[in-house]
């Protein structure tokens, strides 16, 4: 993994210069990519807690390893690596401000970066994280001029309309145990009342600076350092630490606040403190290299094994689609009819948008596959106009499942909901199967769960997960109104819903699902690389992306477009291809062709097409905006600060 290390001048405790002006450190407890910089030092915190967990194999030791070689570690010296569980990041912070000295001390994260001089977007870090003279030039200049870099100020809780900005305190309070931060507040009264008046304006305010990232004066850094760590030590003493993972971290969770408390006093009392707030930007990381080789797919044992259904044993299964999305439909259920070992039957419920008889007639011949029950239900009479559609491979059927206690039958007691891009590649039996006892669904994480649990102004105590594939607990449903629930929800808080369906759901059983295995939703993240915040682990990532029970297509990465460049996107083909919606020969033979020649990059901020390898398109859109046409720059265009440049084929106007 030695290539992931770019900035090989500084890797090592002895290869630190005491004389550069500024670092910044790049703060890391994985392998991770390390911008080429005389600037940035990579340093993994909490290397003992690391060493320790190695000697009874609860870490990768093949991550300690990079680890080890190429970054600097926090326990040697003056140190307090062994608090990392606790302190999080502060522990490479204290490591620093024992260790080392320069004029200016920066602290950054390994998926966090100032982004100085507004110069890429996340889709560049992703490509070549690098930085360039330029941004060392502008990182010159602010230092010059300003003695504290900050990022950006945020809403507490950016969620929309006023109404939903929390305050610093009432944000602690729902999301982590207040009399923590109650008894920080009891020592800053006791030792250090001139930080009080501070303290209330900022926990009382609705705006924040997030991370405990900074760039600071050494002087400046000295005395906040002194001032951070006599208060939580004193804390340690007075506190009970939880024993649940996530509030473990309650150290790292309260220095974010001290932070900003810190910095506003300071301010008071040194008006002719200058402040610089620069972006952050999340750098994307590599996805993990799958071998398609080892992934275990679906086998079609149903046909090698000739099952007869003799049972009366019934799964029911839910798909909503419309004319359009109906061989997507029919590729799903060949994928489960194929791949269920179980004795069981099928009943399929189609929630219809007006799909043709011709297609009808279609789905109703995957019976010669395996013989099942489907049932069509109108839902066109239905009108979901008042509902947004801000996704443009969205349409009204995602919301058909809101109304399904009113549409199915009466007795069915629960059922699995199935958007139509996925594949199944394991009995779904054993999905159904899943103890749900007491909960409204069986449901699994989001890609980007910790993201949007923060966006929908939900407890980070639960999680938000994917509605795209859904075991429901229909009896539990009916208990609470469910339709009613979901109406209501959605009118409460239109302003901050964006993801359709699925926030009114993740808002409405919020805090009584069962999480499921990550393999019953294999999203595209797993296998195109993940910038989102989530709480699943890279280990649950693996072991998803090499047994997937469920493939599911998120995102723009669908199958049936040129553009997909997902590994797995032959699964659907090959289970298209055994149902009425199959592609002939010399259609199917030109999407071979174009799959093998071409390489589409479609994300918010590029759309590039390559041909044979080699960049004939490709348009950028963010903080540079640019044209490339066959590897030639027609267009450029920087932002720095509120000054704009542009470039005419290489000429600068």
């Amino acid at each position: 993994m030695e290539e992931l290390l770019q900035g090989k001048n500084i890797k090592k405790d002895e290869d630190l210069s005491m004389n550069n002006k500024c670092k910044i450190l790049l703060v890391t407890h994985k392998p991770c990519k390390i911008p080429e910089s005389e600037y940035i030092v990579p340093i993994h915190a909490g290397r003992a807690v690391a060493l320790e967990k190695s000697k009874d194999g609860s870490i990768n030791q093949e991550d300690l390893d990079w680890l080890i070689e190429n970054t600097i570690g926090d326990n040697t010296g003056d140190n307090i690596s062994a608090k990392n569980t606790n302190y999080c990041e502060l522990t490479a912070q204290y490591w620093v401000w024992k260790n080392y000295k320069c004029d200016f001390i920066g602290f950054s994260h390994y998926r966090r970066l100032f982004d100085i001089g507004n110069e890429y977007s996340n889709e560049e870090y992703a490509e070549n994280i690098n930085f360039n003279k330029l941004t060392c030039r502008v990182l010159n200049n602010i230092i010059e001029n300003y003695d504290i870099i900050l990022p950006p100020v945020y809403n507490v809780h950016p969620v929309g309309l006023p109404r939903n900005i929390m305050t610093n305190y009432d944000f602690y309070k729902r999301e982590h145990i207040i009399s923590d931060l109650d008894s920080l507040i009891e020592i800053l009264k006791e030792d250090y009342p001139n930080y009080v008046e501070s303290a209330m304006e900022y926990l009382y305010s609705t705006k924040t600076v997030f991370f405990n990232m900074f760039i600071m004066k050494w002087d400046i850094f000295d005395n906040y350092c002194k001032w951070l760590f006599d208060i939580l030590y004193k804390l340690e003493k007075r506190i009970s630490i939880s024993e649940d993972t996530y509030q473990k971290r309650v150290f790292g969770f309260l220095a974010e606040r001290l932070l900003n408390i810190y910095v506003l006093n300071l301010i008071k009392n040194n008006p002719q403190i200058k402040i610089y707030h620069c972006d952050v930007i999340n750098v994307i990381p590599e996805p993990l290299n799958f071998e398609k080789k080892n992934i275990v797919l679906g086998k079609c044992e149903y046909l090698q094994t000739s099952i007869k259904n003799n049972t009366n044993d019934f799964i029911d299964i839910i798909f909503s689609t419309d004319n359009k999305y109906a061989p997507h439909c029919a590729a799903a259920i060949a994928s489960i009819l194929l791949n269920c070992k179980s004795n069981v039957n099928f009943r399929f419920h189609i929630f219809d948008g007006n799909i043709s008889i011709k297609n009808k007639s279609k789905l109703n011949n995957l019976k010669k596959i395996r013989n099942f029950e489907i049932n069509f239900y109108n839902m066109k009479k239905y009108n979901f106009s008042e509902f947004a559609l801000n996704r443009n491979y969205i349409s009204e059927a995602t919301y058909y499942r809101l109304i399904m206690l009113d549409v199915l039958p009466k007795n069915l007691e629960k059922v699995i909901y199935l958007d139509c891009d996925i594949i199944v590649e394991q009995d779904i039996k054993e999905f159904w199967d899943s103890n749900i006892t007491g909960f409204y669904a069986g449901v699994v994480e989001d890609e980007g769960s910790v993201l949007q649990i923060r966006r929908m102004n939900l407890p980070l105590k639960n999680n938000y997960f994917n509605a795209g594939i859904l075991l429901l607990n229909l009896n539990e449903l009916r208990k609470i109104n469910f339709k009613e629930k979901c109406f209501e929800y959605y009118q409460k808080n239109k302003s901050i819903i964006t993801l359709q369906d699925q926030d009114i759901l993740n808002g409405v059983l919020n805090g009584k699902c069962k999480f499921l295995p990550l393999k019953w939703n294999a999203n595209a993240r797993i296998y195109l690389g993940n910038s989102l915040e989530r709480k699943y682990s890279i280990n649950d990532e693996i072991e998803a992306g090499y047994n997937p029970a469920i493939i599911h297509y998120t995102d723009i990465q669908k199958p049936w477009k040129i553009i997909c460049n997902h590994p797995l996107k032959n699964e659907y083909w090959k289970y298209r291809q055994m149902t009425p919606f199959k592609y002939n020969y010399v259609k199917l033979w030109f999407k071979n062709l174009i799959d093998n020649i071409c390489k589409f990059q479609i994300t918010p901020k590029i759309k590039a097409l390559y041909v044979f390898n080699i960049p004939v398109y490709k348009k950028e859109i963010g903080r540079v905006k640019s044209l490339k046409i066959l590897g030639i720059k027609i267009f450029k265009r920087t932002k720095i600060g509120k000054k704009k440049t542009i470039y005419i084929m290489g000429v600068k106007l």
